[in-house]
């Protein structure tokens, strides 16, 4: 029961629209702007790169909390007999937080694509492989200037750094090297067409024209 309430618990964290609210003090709906993409970078667009910064911060925060918690308080969540229940606390907990940011209850299962509250999860659970991966989304971005770019292949990243820092350590972390790239590619499936129809924006200043 406790494990049924606290996975729960983290896909509630995990929906809260904090894109929607934000862009909402700007006097913006977000979900009607732009991409109408209710992440950090269409508020970037719409709002600027203050309010920006703080829906990335509240969305990396809601995927780290939940799992960092499960992961400290493993020993009362975990079934008994468990391998390593640490490490699969983490991952499960984390797991129902991205659910939460890709389909939210609270916006009638409209979210987010993914990527920070993933890197929230990232970082509670193989904090060396998060700060490599960071570092190629970062590389990526100020060669190509895109988002999707950069999210993608970060994405592609994570799997390599999570075999070099983390090895064969558990089944979990491992598992989730093969998620990450996956949830990835699903919900920036528009922005893969886009890509290939040459149509994909690339960083551009608060205001700018909006995606199609």
């Amino acid at each position: 029961m406790t494990l049924a309430v606290t996975i729960l618990a983290a896909y509630l964290i995990g929906s809260l629209p904090f894109a929607v609210l934000v862009a909402n003090r700007c006097g913006i709906d977000i979900l009607s702007t732009g991409s109408g993409n209710p992440g950090a970078s269409n508020v970037y667009r719409s709002c600027g790169l203050k309010a920006a910064l703080v829906v990335l911060f509240l969305d990396v925060l809601k995927g780290f909390v939940p799992a960092l918690a499960a992961g400290h308080f493993h020993m009362l969540l975990a079934p008994d007999g468990m391998p390593d229940p640490q490490v699969w606390m983490t991952a499960l907990v984390g797991t129902a937080a991205v659910l939460g940011h890709v389909l939210p209850i609270y916006t009638r299962f409209y979210g987010g694509k993914g990527v920070a509250t993933i890197g929230g999860v990232i970082i509670a659970l193989a904090p060396l492989a998060a700060s490599a991966t960071l570092a190629v989304w970062i590389g990526t971005f100020l060669v190509r200037r895109t988002f999707s770019v950069a999210s993608l292949t970060g994405a592609l990243a994570f799997p390599f750094a999570v075999y070099l820092f983390e090895g064969e350590r558990d089944l979990w972390i491992m598992m989730w090297g093969l998620m990450v790239p996956l949830v990835v590619f699903i919900t920036h499936r528009d922005n893969i067409r886009r890509l290939i129809e040459s149509q994909e924006f690339g960083f551009r200043r608060p205001h700018d024209e909006d995606e199609p």
